[in-house]
């Protein structure tokens, strides 16, 4: 019984994270400049959330990709998932901080 249930765990997170590598998937840091400079969720965009404008939807026009937002602790990325949603985005996740994402989609920090 354990056995089926570590395999039905492993199948699922293998499913989620398989997700998060789609291009499809846009993994977007909303932290500030100097927050981004000592350290990033690898395949990540970087837009500081007092930068999201309307300028976001030229650069990233399909308003029904899956964006996984996050910040430090989820406080911003929320901020960012409200504007992002009055912009006309429909496919948001807060994804809350950097370590929750990086845990949850098995992805690694990195550092210029």
């Amino acid at each position: 019984m354990v056995k089926y249930k570590l395999l039905s765990l492993f199948l699922l997170s293998s499913i989620f994270s398989h997700d998060v590598y789609s291009k499809d998937v846009l993994i977007l840091d909303v932290r500030t400049d100097q927050e981004w400079s000592n350290g990033y969720i690898e395949g990540a965009t970087h837009q500081p959330v007092s930068k999201i404008d309307d300028n976001f939807q030229k650069l990233f026009p399909n308003k029904d990709q899956k964006i996984i937002l996050y910040c430090a602790r989820g406080g911003r990325a929320g901020q960012a998932k409200e504007i992002l949603s009055k912009l006309g985005y429909t496919n948001l996740e807060n994804g809350g901080g950097i370590l929750d994402v990086s845990k949850k989609f098995n992805l690694a920090i990195v550092k210029d």
